[in-house]
C-alpha cells in the first residue's frame, strides 16, 4: 500500500546570512510505503493507549503522515493529490456534459441552432476542383450525438459518485486524526532545539515516560539522550523502548529517503527482494506486547504497581530465562567492556531477555550465537549435541517479538564436505594401451579432506 505527499522544498540559507528574497514554494512529490498489519495494529492499540507523534521531521511531514495513518484506517485509497484528480475530472467531465447540445445542460426551447457548414475540397488535378456540402449527413449523425450524451451522463455520475464517497471518508479521516492523535504531535518545527540524532523522554513526558512506550526502529537517537532515567546505563536507551525491525520496501531500495536512515540489523535480513515485504509480522507482534502490557500493569494494585520500564524489563527477562549463550565473531575484541561503559548491543539484548552469557563452549551452553561458521567456537558447539549453533536473527527475532522464538529456521547448517570422488582420467591412444598405468600420488590430499571432514562431523 503505497500513498502519496507532497512535501515543500526546505531551501537553505545563504552563507552571508541573508535572508533569501520571496519566492513561489517548490513541492516534491513523495511515497510513503505502509508497513503490513498498520490497520491491525493501529485498531489494537489506539482503544487503550494515547497514540504520540514524536519526529525529527518537519510539522507539516509530521501532519501529513498523521493523516495518511487515519485515511488507511478508515479504509480510503484516496490521497489529498488523488483526491484533487478526481475533483478535476469531475468539474471537466461536468462541463462536457453541459456544452453537450444533446444535455439538458444545452440549448433548449426557441429555434435550433444553425449548425455551421462542413465543406471538404476534393481535388481531381490541377483544374478540376469540386466541393460537397456535408450537412446533409447530420441526420445520419444524430444517434452518434445522442449515444456520446448518454455516455457522458454515466460518466458524469460515476464520478459524482466517487467523489461524494471520497469527500465522505476524508471527512472521517480528519475527524479520526483529531480524536487519535489530537495536539500529540512533536516535530523539529515545534521545538528550535530538537536535534536529528538525539530524542528525549522528558521533552514530551516531563514525569520521564514512566507511563509511556516509545515503539521507534532507532534506539541510538534514545540512548543519546542526556536526561534518561537513573536506572538506565549511559549511552544505552530506556528500558521502555520497544525496538522494531527495520522496514525496507524493495521497490524503493536506490532512491532517497525523507527521513533518517533506518537502524541497524543485526539480524543480516534487512534487505529484502522482491515479493517478501508481505512475510512482516513485526507490528503483528509489537500489538501483542503492547497489549500484554496494558493487561499487566492494570492487575496491579496502586500502591505496588511498577512503571511501564520496570514491566517491559520484567516481561523480557522471561524471553530466555534458563539459556546459556556464547556469541562467537558478534563482539568486536578492542570494545570497551569496563561495568561503565555502554554494553555492545547484542549483549544488551542478549541479557536483558534473561539469558546467561560464558566466554568457552562446554556441556553447559544451549546455544552457540555465531556470525559465520567454522569458527573456534561454532567448531566446539558441534561437539556437543544438547548445543545449538545458530544465527543472530534468531536472538533478533526474540528481542523485537518478545517471545521465544523457534530455531529451526535460523540453524546453521554444516559446511558441505568437499567431494573426493576421483576424476576421470582421458582416455589414452590405443598404441599406448599395453603401457602399465601409473600409481595415484594424491594420498596427502586425501588425507587433509578426511581430517576437514572429521573436524566438521564431531
Amino acid at each position: 500500500d503505497v500513498r502519496t505527499l507532497r512535501l515543500p522544498i526546505v531551501m537553505e540559507a545563504q552563507p552571508n546570512g541573508q535572508k533569501q528574497p520571496p519566492q513561489q514554494p517548490v513541492f516534491m512529490t513523495h511515497y510513503v510505503k505502509l508497513r503490513p498489519h498498520l490497520k491491525e495494529f493501529l485498531d489494537s492499540v489506539r482503544d487503550t493507549y494515547e497514540l504520540s507523534v514524536y519526529t525529527a521531521g518537519t510539522r507539516q511531514y509530521a501532519e501529513e503522515i498523521t493523516i495518511i495513518l487515519c485515511r488507511h484506517l478508515v479504509g480510503t485509497k484516496l490521497d489529498m493529490l488523488e483526491l484533487e484528480k478526481l475533483r478535476y475530472e469531475t468539474f471537466v467531465a461536468q462541463q462536457e456534459y453541459d456544452e453537450n447540445p444533446d444535455s439538458n445542460g444545452g440549448a433548449e426551447g426557441g429555434a435550433e441552432e444553425e449548425q455551421p457548414v462542413k465543406r471538404k475540397k476534393v481535388s481531381f488535378g490541377v483544374d478540376e476542383v469540386k466541393t460537397y456540402n456535408t450537412t446533409s449527413s447530420a441526420d445520419a449523425d444524430a444517434p452518434v450525438e445522442k449515444k456520446t450524451a448518454d455516455v457522458l451522463k454515466t460518466k458524469l455520475d460515476q464520478l459524482k459518485t466517487e467523489l461524494a464517497k471520497g469527500e465522505e471518508m476524508e471527512k472521517e479521516a480528519q475527524r479520526l486524526r483529531r480524536s487519535v492523535f489530537g495536539s500529540r504531535v512533536v516535530s523539529r518545527t515545534d521545538v528550535g532545539d530538537l536535534g536529528r540524532d538525539v530524542k528525549s523522554l522528558r521533552r514530551i513526558f516531563p514525569c520521564g515516560g514512566t507511563m509511556a512506550a516509545v515503539v521507534d526502529d532507532r534506539e541510538d537517537v534514545w540512548a543519546n539522550a542526556s536526561d534518561n532515567s537513573e536506572t538506565t546505563r549511559k549511552g544505552e536507551p530506556p528500558s521502555n523502548l520497544l525496538l522494531v525491525k527495520p522496514y525496507h520496501f524493495p521497490a524503493f531500495q536506490g532512491f532517497a529517503d525523507v527521513n533518517n536512515s533506518a537502524g541497524v540489523d543485526l539480524s543480516g535480513g534487512s534487505k529484502q527482494s522482491a515479493g517478501t515485504e508481505e512475510k512482516d509480522i513485526q507490528l503483528t507482534w509489537t500489538g501483542q506486547i503492547l497489549k500484554d502490557l496494558h493487561t499487566l500493569y492494570y492487575s496491579e494494585q496502586n500502591g505496588s504497581r511498577q512503571t511501564v520500564p520496570q514491566l517491559l524489563a520484567r516481561m523480557r527477562k522471561n524471553v530466555l530465562k534458563g539459556t546459556n549463550l556464547v556469541l562467537s565473531g558478534l563482539v568486536p575484541i578492542n570494545r570497551d567492556m569496563s561495568p561503565d561503559a555502554p554494553r555492545p548491543s547484542i549483549i544488551r539484548y542478549a541479557e536483558s531477555l534473561g539469558a546467561q552469557l560464558q566466554r568457552n563452549v562446554d556441556v553447559s551452553v544451549t546455544h552457540v550465537v555465531a556470525a559465520r561458521d567454522g569458527t573456534d567456537k561454532a567448531i566446539a558447539a558441534r561437539k556437543f549435541p544438547r548445543t545449538v549453533l545458530i544465527k543472530p536473527s534468531w536472538l533478533m527475532e526474540c528481542y523485537w517479538s518478545m517471545s521465544r522464538r523457534r530455531s529451526l529456521a535460523h540453524l546453521i547448517t554444516p559446511i558441505p564436505s568437499r567431494t573426493t570422488s576421483p576424476v576421470p582420467a582421458p582416455p589414452k591412444p590405443a598404441a599406448a594401451a599395453a603401457e602399465p598405468a601409473e600409481e595415484s600420488s594424491d594420498d596427502e590430499d586425501d588425507l587433509a579432506a578426511a581430517f576437514e571432514e572429521e573436524l566438521l562431523n564431531d
